[in-house]
């Protein structure tokens, strides 16, 4: 799975990498990021059907709050297993759209509630999803 910048749309894009007979196939996996650089975190999640009917999700955006350290997401409301960190890209100095983050989810989601925390060093949560969609 690779995350790219879409020309024709600019945004930020999922695709996946399958290899076909002889040569690499790439199929793009849904929509793209729309990134708002005013929010201290952006987010947007693309999923894909593997074989089986296996789902494989990634959940990824940009942060640009600098004081946020880690992202934390819980994608089902009772489940202890349904929480995990995501990664954080470091980013170069001249990259002016935030830092990239990301995370993959390769279990079955039942009943989709995504909250996603933004922590600082101190791991104080400074933002929420759930606190911001009000």
């Amino acid at each position: 799975m690779v995350l790219y910048q879409d020309l024709t749309t600019n945004n930020l894009t999922p695709a996946l990498i399958q290899q076909k007979m002889w040569f690499p196939q790439l199929a793009r996996i849904g929509g793209g990021l729309q990134d708002n650089p005013v929010e201290p975190l952006s987010s947007h999640i693309s999923g894909y059907e593997e074989s089986k009917g296996k789902m494989i999700y990634i959940i990824y955006g940009y942060l640009h709050d600098a004081d946020i350290t880690q992202v934390h997401i819980r994608y089902e409301p009772n489940l202890a297993s349904s929480r995990l960190e995501a990664e954080i890209v470091k980013s170069s100095s001249n990259q002016s759209s935030g830092r990239l983050w990301y995370a993959v989810i390769q279990q079955p989601i039942h009943e989709m509630i995504w909250d996603i925390k933004g922590l600082n060093d101190e791991g104080h949560v400074i933002y929420s999803s759930l606190d911001s969609e009000d």
